[in-house]
């Protein structure tokens, strides 16, 4: 018999639909709040891109960073605490949104109007996410590995 390869499901059709036009400068990160997603390594790359801005005008100088996702309990949530104290400690914490555990509709309203997908995991195993971003028309980044790089882009 012949093998077939079974993705996770991704309802696609709605964020297609979403609006191409009338983006926000609107850095979005979507994924529960999980260690191995690496959410320091966004919070420093804004900061960076900020900086780049300095010199230059083309990053709108109202650019935000939106972190989307979910906490599974006590854990997460010290790890979202966490990150808020980097992101103070980056001086960028004006400039980051914390949104967790909000529901689908809330997601949909962020993916219709950011610009950006960021996406930090290494080796992720599929990345719905991802999917989910580039189905909402957003320039999507993700790190070149696993799923993104060997499902969603193609082998």
């Amino acid at each position: 018999k012949a093998l077939v390869t079974l993705h996770p499901p991704c309802g696609c059709e709605a964020l297609a639909k979403l609006p191409e036009g009338g983006r926000e400068p609107i850095v979005l990160s979507i994924g529960q709040f999980r260690p191995e997603k690496d959410h320091p390594l966004q919070l420093r790359s804004f900061k960076r891109l900020l900086e780049m801005r300095k010199g230059r005008k083309k990053v709108p100088k109202e650019t935000r960073l939106v972190l989307l996702g979910s906490c599974r309990g006590s854990e997460d949530e010290a790890r979202v605490s966490s990150l808020r104290a980097l992101a103070s400690s980056l001086k960028i914490s004006d400039r980051v949104d914390f949104v967790t555990n909000q529901p689908y509709s809330v997601l949909l309203s962020y993916l219709g109007r950011s610009s950006v997908g960021l996406h930090t995991m290494w080796n992720e195993h599929f990345g719905i996410g991802v999917v989910e971003m580039m189905a909402a028309g957003l320039l999507t980044v993700a790190h070149d590995s696993g799923g993104p790089r060997d499902d969603i882009i193609g082998p």
